[in-house]
């Protein structure tokens, strides 16, 4: 800091309040309400204020403190300005009345509405000010006010306390930026030359940056997308044109690659201060059974959480990265929940790398990544994922069986919240109607359903204090979001109601007039979540979209919410034509109604790919099913080698175990699924993989959804087929494809084994810089692959 200089800092009260006030423990165990449920209830009593009030009213006052001129800005529910002494009201809308709300969050309620009083004060010259909370019982319909009168001179006593709290914390981070600024402008690309087509992708991210825009690249895999995107993004934060930069990816093998390419910029003199953040289940202690909770069912990593929090917070500063490996070693020196742990930083971070769902899931998402004031750049990695998962973070869906085998454990200690089960499972069958298994289509959300949901999560709250049963939680999670989702169901929703899968066959005088129990599911469906992304772009300065698979850039531009003017790059390939071959193969037909008459025929290909060199290869099938079939017709047909099959449900120690019979040093050929956890994310370089077969050309099921999405887009006068099926399918073609050749010096061969692919509507789809061989036969397809082999590896190509 320069000697004499104010610097300018602009603090909303309640980043204040959530950073300097908060004290205790990290949960409270007492549910609250949605957000449209607790909106709802502030209008409710902001309709009706008392004589002289007025509602939403916009507060700020400027403090001089040490260096830094700090505003605190912020909006209050309700004040009565005129009055003596003026008056602020705070709205909190809860499910339980306040003397049951924890007293660390009652506390942070006061903290806010102190700092409220303080700037009213401030600004006016005022000397006192009376200050109320008024809780809201939104299970009850009851209001619950606690007032105080205080003086100018103990809210500015409290205010200052806390901003010196937070200012101690903000030198810290002005100095770590002003070491990183320097840094970046000097960085150097830290793996020498580019390859081709890298520098063109980072100039098209760093003008994005720089200008405030979007766009969208197709880079080949082998390309190197995440380090041209992370090294353009530094180089516009070093020049100031953003403040921080979010790396978003669909699978976890994304995000680990994402934090090693932040490495590698580390290591080239970059101090970043980057976060990666893992999915609960991998790094809550209570989830992996690391941590044991109380007899009251509390993490005894959670009691106290806030008070043990600043040091922590310091010491992740202070070392830059926080991978895994730090965020878990900090997190048990000072006894925290790491994934808790690895939230509080986010706000902070230079770099943040997670998956979409914290920033464009409206359950999941972190409001620090989309915080308005910060200028960041958002990189959104494998973005051809975003398309189906966008549409699943915008829908919701509800099963009557679950919910009465939750309803069944629940009866004993929690009969109130069992007959609130049975009521939301009664309203589905309702809502389904009397056909037993054509789907009921609505295009509004159920509302004698929503009623019952509502209810319950109201209810929730007022239930005894014994832990719920272990089945729930699973429940509760499908609850809130259905009446998440019900808040935001729109003009691309459709509801839809059918007979389930999952429905046993005993008596049960709930079900239908026949007495037979009937499992039911209903599920609120987002068609085209496009308008949902278009809207969570805006909170970002920049946004760069890329893939290995983006082609047509018309249907991602639409399906994804960008601008139709974004910009489009297709980038070449960086490896020599001669190190991949293709070959088409139109003698098979995988349509559904034509799959099992060629089953021995598409055996026998996939055995004439491998005999013409034994290697590693992976075949991948639409299905499971498929997959299977095809594995009885080769093994009855070859004894070598054996097909490993993936699993249906594969976890993390059943992947590693696939992935390791290609590195084991003998010929492996592996069936897998397309778009599966082994056909995408996964870098299999050198002799690891040396083949891939694909068999169909991806298509998703021809169901019932699939075909509403269809309808949904040809009612908006777009090609239906195209982006419900051919555009999705080519996706997982060219992801399963794109396994072969991951650096300069590998080789390997591509099968694409499908009459369509002989049609133009697929053809003209494919890379450019594929060069395809057609070839209708196992015998001349083996003898071409050998000539493949035997030609001239060609020299690795650095540039």
């Amino acid at each position: 800091m320069v000697p004499g200089v104010t610097t300018p800092l602009a603090i909303p009260v309640r980043q204040l309040v959530e950073f300097a006030c908060r004290s205790g423990d990290l949960a409270a165990g007492v549910p609250g309400p949605t957000a449209s449920a607790g909106l709802r209830g502030h209008q409710q009593l902001q309709r009706s204020p008392p004589p002289g009030y007025r509602p939403e009213v916009r507060l700020s006052a400027t403090v001089a403190l040490d260096e830094f001129q700090v505003e605190l800005k912020g909006r209050v529910d309700l004040m009565c300005a005129e009055g003596e002494p003026p008056a602020i009201e705070e709205i909190k809308t809860c499910l339980v009345p306040p003397d049951r709300l924890p007293d660390a969050q009652v506390a942070l309620h006061w903290a806010q509405l102190k700092v409220y009083g303080f700037c009213h004060l401030h600004a006016s010259g005022g000397a006192r000010i009376r200050l109320q909370l008024t809780w809201y019982d939104l299970a009850t319909g009851r209001s619950y006010a606690d007032a105080e009168e205080l003086a100018y001179d103990a809210l500015r006593d409290f205010t200052l306390a806390a901003l010196q709290r937070y200012l101690a914390w903000q030198r810290l981070m002005q100095h770590h930026r002003r070491q990183l600024r320097a840094a970046a402008g000097a960085l150097r690309f830290p793996f020498g030359a580019f390859r081709a087509g890298q520098r063109a992708m980072a100039a098209d991210i760093y003008r994005a940056a720089r200008d405030g825009g979007q766009c969208l690249i197709e880079a080949p895999t082998g390309t190197g997308k995440t380090i041209s995107a992370l090294f353009a993004a530094a180089k516009a934060l070093g020049e100031g044109h953003v403040d921080r930069i979010l790396y978003l990816t669909a699978k976890n093998s994304g995000r680990l690659a994402a934090a090693d390419m932040v490495a590698a910029l580390v290591r080239g003199g970059l101090p970043a201060g980057s976060l990666l953040i893992r999915a609960k289940a991998q790094a809550c202690p209570c989830h992996t059974g690391a941590c044991e909770r109380d007899a009251e069912g509390r993490c005894p990593r959670g009691l106290g959480f806030y008070d043990r929090l600043p040091p922590a917070r310091e010491r992740l500063l202070a070392l830059g990265t926080m991978d895994a490996a730090a965020i878990d070693a900090v997190a048990l020196e000072y006894q925290l929940c790491p994934f808790e742990l690895a939230l509080q930083m986010a706000p902070w971070a230079d770099i943040v790398i997670c998956d979409f769902n914290y920033v464009f899931d409206p359950l999941v998402e972190l409001s620090c990544l989309r915080d308005d004031g910060a200028r960041a750049l958002l990189l959104v990695d494998e973005v051809h994922n975003l398309v189906d998962r966008s549409r699943q973070m915008y829908s919701a869906q509800l099963c009557r069986s679950d919910l009465d085998a939750c309803a069944r454990a629940c009866r004993h200690d929690h009969p109130a919240l069992s007959k609130a089960l049975r009521r939301v499972a009664s309203a589905m069958l309702r809502w389904h109607g009397s056909a037993a298994t054509a789907p009921a289509i609505g295009r509004a959300a159920p509302a004698a359903v929503s009623r019952a949901v509502d209810r319950l999560l109201q209810g929730l709250a007022t239930a005894a204090d014994d832990p719920y049963p272990e089945p729930l939680t699973e429940v509760l999670r499908a609850l809130y979001r259905f009446a998440a989702i019900a808040a935001l169901f729109g003009a691309h929703h459709t509801c839809m109601a059918r007979a389930g899968a999952r429905g046993d066959s005993r008596g049960d005088s709930r079900g239908d007039s026949r007495g037979a129990y009937r499992d039911v599911e209903v599920k609120l469906l987002c068609l085209d979540a496009s308008e949902y992304l278009a809207h969570s772009y805006q909170s970002f300065q920049a946004v760069a979209a890329f893939s290995a698979t983006l082609s047509p850039a018309d249907y991602y531009r639409r399906a994804l919410g960008l601008h139709h003017d974004t910009p489009a790059r297709i980038l070449p390939s960086p490896f020599a034509p001669q190190q991949l071959g293709v070959w088409l193969y139109p003698a098979i037909d995988t349509r559904q109604h034509q799959r099992e008459h060629h089953l021995g025929a598409i055996a026998r290909a996939i055995g004439a790919v491998y005999a013409a060199r034994p290697g590693n290869y992976l075949a991948f099938f639409p299905s499971y099913r498929f997959m299977q079939q095809v594995a009885e017709a080769f093994t009855a047909m070859f004894e070598t080698p054996r097909p490993l099959l993936q699993e249906r449900a594969t976890d993390e120690a059943q992947r590693r175990a696939f992935l390791d019979q290609f590195e084991c040093g003998r010929p492996t050929l592996g069936f897998a699924i397309m778009g599966g956890v082994f056909g995408e994310g996964v870098d299999y370089a050198g002799d690891r993989l040396i083949g891939a077969i694909v068999v169909g050309v991806g298509l998703p099921a021809a169901d019932t959804e699939q075909e509403l999405i269809r309808a949904e887009y040809a009612a908006a006068g777009i090609d239906g087929f195209d982006f419900a099926y051919r555009f999705p399918g080519l996706a997982r073609v060219m992801q399963a494809a794109g396994r072969v050749i991951r650096s300069e010096r590998d080789r390997g061969v591509v099968v694409l084994m499908d009459r369509r692919f002989g049609h133009h509507q697929y053809r003209r789809h494919l890379p450019r810089y594929w060069h395809p061989r057609r070839c209708s036969d196992p015998s001349t397809l083996q003898g071409e692959l050998q000539a493949f082999w035997q030609e001239a590896p060609p020299a690795p190509n650095n540039s």
